[in-house]
């Protein structure tokens, strides 16, 4: 038998990991840590990964699910809702979304401030976006790569290579769009500071769920055998111990 986790525990897993996430950038923001505060939510994304791995695939990120629901890795359960792989989906995005607003709303009691998503100074909404679509895609694709890929499967450095994305995304990508990355961090930063700026985090969510579409169409392309390799909906390294059963996808 395949071991996947109820649904409800994996949905948890979620919740905490993105919710840990996100008040880390919060915190880090609020309290002026410029110089290390991308070492900081690197770290707190890599150890939640480990911790939580095994249990919900240690997602945190709408667009890493939406990623791994077009390559076909991601954990269902017949006996919920049979072989519809997008109803996980979206039971993770939601999950991971209602994480980052609540984060969000957390360092807005921890602080009683909040801070504005928009574009950093001097810089255009479009080449926010720009970076926003590369960074998210280089996220997802070491993901899909690291995490993913069977000729990776049983490695102990994927949540170090994936905490290491975000230490190169931070100080590059997040110089001109502030570094969400992540549809989750988005909603928690634009709502905490609403109504004062409330509005980018659904134009930056886009940019972000399209490049983790595209990490997942390059994924394919690079690594077609994996791509085509449904012996079972989860991956590899998340769920090491995994073997096929009949409720799991069936090769092609």
């Amino acid at each position: 038998m395949v071991h996947v986790h109820p649904l409800a525990c994996r949905l948890v897993a979620e919740f905490v990991g993105t919710y840990i996430l996100v008040l880390t950038v919060g915190c880090n923001v609020l309290a002026g840590h410029s110089q290390f505060g991308g070492v900081s939510i690197a770290c707190s994304l890599m150890v939640m990964i480990y911790a939580l791995a095994n249990c919900s695939g240690a997602n945190f990120n709408p667009a890493v699910s939406l990623a791994l629901g077009i390559c076909g890795y991601m954990p269902t359960d017949k006996r919920i809702a049979g072989d519809n792989m997008w109803a996980y989906v979206f039971m993770y995005m939601g999950t991971q979304l209602l994480g980052g607003l609540m984060a969000g709303l957390t360092y807005l009691s921890l602080f009683g401030s909040s801070f504005a998503l928009a574009p950093t100074p001097g810089h255009t909404f479009m080449q926010a976006a720009l970076a926003e679509i590369i960074y998210t895609f280089m996220l997802c694709f070491v993901v899909l790569n690291v995490a993913c890929s069977h000729k990776n499967r049983d490695n102990g450095y994927f949540g170090l290579a994936i905490g290491f994305v975000i230490v190169a995304a931070a100080y590059s990508g997040g110089s001109v769009s502030m570094g969400c990355f992540n549809p989750a961090v988005a909603v928690g930063i634009d709502m905490s500071s609403a109504p004062q700026s409330l509005g980018y985090c659904f134009s930056y969510a886009l940019c972000e769920l399209f490049g983790g579409a595209l990490a997942a169409m390059v994924f394919c392309f690079v690594r077609p055998d994996d791509a085509n390799m449904r012996a079972h909906p989860l991956c590899p390294k998340f769920f090491p111990d995994a073997h096929v059963t009949d409720e799991s996808y069936p090769m092609p």
